[in-house]
């Protein structure tokens, strides 16, 4: 008579599937959009279809803590990129009306700063 798995072994070949599942819709998606100017993104696909399985190869109860912890961190620092670039991003911050000696709108000139460095106070 044949063992029966844990549920602990259960959800780890369950788990190798569904990651098994991930990376090939990944790999057609890279298919699909395999042009010149999508270099980028087929490149950050891969590279998630290749973490996708880093991940599912070091599921175990040794590992796990420690792959969560650098998830955790690279998610941390991906966040923290994500937040510099927003707040140095260039915004409106002032308008200036350049206006003919009729009155009317001829232009209008923008002043920008960083996201940051505006006041929102007025």
């Amino acid at each position: 008579m044949a063992r029966q798995a844990t549920p602990e072994e259960e959800e780890y070949l369950l788990s190798k599937i569904r990651h098994a599942e991930i990376k090939d819709k990944l790999g057609s998606l890279v298919s699909a959009l395999n042009k010149d100017n999508d270099k980028d993104l087929i490149d950050a696909i891969k590279s998630q279809g290749n973490k996708i399985g880093e991940f599912a190869n070091a599921i175990d109860n040794k590992k796990i803590v420690s792959c969560i912890e650098k998830l955790r961190d690279d998610i941390i620092q991906s966040n923290e990129k994500v937040i510099a670039a927003l707040e140095n991003r260039l915004l409106p911050d002032t308008f200036t009306l350049i206006k003919t000696k009729m009155g009317l709108t001829e232009s209008v000139k923008v002043e920008y700063k960083p996201a940051n460095k505006i006041n929102s106070n007025g």
